[in-house]
């Protein structure tokens, strides 16, 4: 035969010269079919793998989608805290005002004469402490 020449059903296209030995294995086709099933069980254990991935990933996310919940949770939290704390400042600065006023009054009553000096006492160390409760909201806040 020769190249690019047609071939009929039944032509010689090949004739072996000399054939070794060692070209026959006679396991050939048992080593052949290990490596397929081999090769298939390695397609079902990469399956196997890709499947627990996607499980893994769906975890993942849901675990993801649940932190995510609980931060809005503790920004809510912190807002409702926040806004709590504004309003004891705002009560401690109404108290601290008032007791200013009360000593100023006694102060007055005092300087006439009116009540003692214990009483007087008694509306500064008032003050003092709205002051000192003011400060430490403040602080807090």
């Amino acid at each position: 035969m020769a190249e690019g020449q047609f071939v009929r059903k039944g032509d010689t296209i090949l004739i072996l010269d000399e054939v070794k030995d060692k070209f026959f294995d006679p396991n050939l086709l048992d080593r052949i079919s290990e490596q397929v099933n081999a090769k298939e069980a390695s397609i079902v254990a990469k399956i196997d793998k890709a499947s627990a991935y996607r499980e893994q990933i769906a975890t993942l996310r849901a675990g993801l989608e649940l932190k995510i919940e609980q931060l809005n949770n503790k920004v809510i939290q912190k807002q409702l805290k926040l806004q709590s704390d504004s309003m004891a400042l705002e009560a401690k600065k109404i108290d601290y005002q008032i007791a200013q006023r009360q000593m100023t009054g006694a102060q007055t009553m005092y300087d006439s004469g009116l009540v003692a000096l214990t009483k007087l006492e008694s509306a500064q160390s008032k003050v003092q402490k709205a002051q000192s409760e003011l400060t430490e909201y403040e602080n807090k806040l």
